[in-house]
């Protein structure tokens, strides 16, 4: 596929929000998205508040106790304890066919050493974000499964991405945050019109992103996470060693989703336009990763 087939990061967000979104896409004289109408697009708009999501108070208190040298089994698996939700989804990762046991965990300690730091890890940042994709009813049910998806292959994919030094695991963080922002808006006036066009739904993308952001760093993520969603947001031109792989994994992860749905054409290669310095190999990881089943996914 040459570099002209390739479909442009607007025309894919659009798209992907369309399906997200249950509704049909602009008709063609509505595709521009320039000139923007007039708005100060520099400025992070506040969000409310009251809609912007809580994590559980044991879930700040294991990423920081992870994040210790002194951390033990043992300890984690107390903490672990105090939350029963968390404690279930950190049984049925140890027992998935990924781990391979040979036979049944049923202790969280045990879970624990299963899991090992990088896989408890990745458990406890989906503990803490699936719920907010999954507390609605009616059409922001079917919205947030679909966000749901983009965010598990999102993470995967960026993780794949991620830079050299350890920096994995934050990568795989800022992939499964990446929708919270449109999850919190999505909870009250979206902003959005009945028949939306593509300014409308560019304007709608950029405030997700942007809202995501704010609620990163209400939740007190790593600065490495928080400065890549602001980059992804337009709030900063760093660049952070992370910020190219959440952009890159957010295109492949949509692609992935919209073929998926039948409303992109399927192919062996990224459909979309994508961030350059990226070797091949880790490319087609990505790509491979953004295109995998949940239930196949690696915890």
């Amino acid at each position: 596929m040459g570099d002209a087939d390739l479909l442009a990061a607007e025309a894919l967000e659009i798209r992907f929000l369309c399906h997200v979104l249950g509704i049909a896409e602009p008709a063609p004289q509505d595709a521009p998205v320039s000139p923007r109408r007039p708005r100060d697009r520099e400025r992070e708009e506040p969000v409310d508040a009251d809609a912007l999501p809580r994590l559980p108070t044991v879930i700040p208190q294991l990423l920081q106790a992870m994040r210790s040298s002194k951390a033990s089994g043992e300890g984690l698996a107390r903490l672990l304890a105090r939350d029963p939700a968390l404690v279930v989804e950190v049984l049925r990762a140890a027992n998935s066919a990924h781990y391979g046991a040979a036979r049944a965990i049923t202790s969280v300690r045990g879970a624990v050493v299963m899991l090992g730091e990088e896989g408890l890890r990745r458990v406890i940042a989906r503990v803490m974000t699936r719920p907010i994709h999954t507390a609605g009813s009616g059409p922001s049910a079917v919205a947030g499964a679909r966000l749901w998806t983009h965010a598990e292959r999102c993470a995967e994919a960026c993780a794949a991405l991620a830079p050299a030094g350890g920096a994995a695991f934050e990568a795989f963080l800022a992939g499964i945050v990446c929708n919270i922002g449109a999850m919190t808006l999505m909870r009250g006036d979206a902003g959005l019109p009945a028949q939306p066009d593509a300014q409308d739904l560019e304007d709608f993308g950029l405030r997700c992103r942007r809202a995501a952001h704010q609620v990163a760093r209400q939740w007190g993520l790593p600065p490495g996470v928080v400065e890549a969603l602001a980059v992804r947001a337009g709030l900063s031109r760093v660049r952070t060693p992370l910020a190219p792989a959440l952009v890159a994994a957010d295109r492949l992860a949509m692609a992935a989703v919209l073929a998926e749905a039948g409303r992109l054409e399927t192919t062996s290669t990224p459909p979309v336009a994508l961030p350059q310095g990226f070797a091949p190999a880790a490319l087609a990881r990505a790509w491979q990763l953004a295109r995998r089943p949940q239930g196949d996914a690696e915890l």
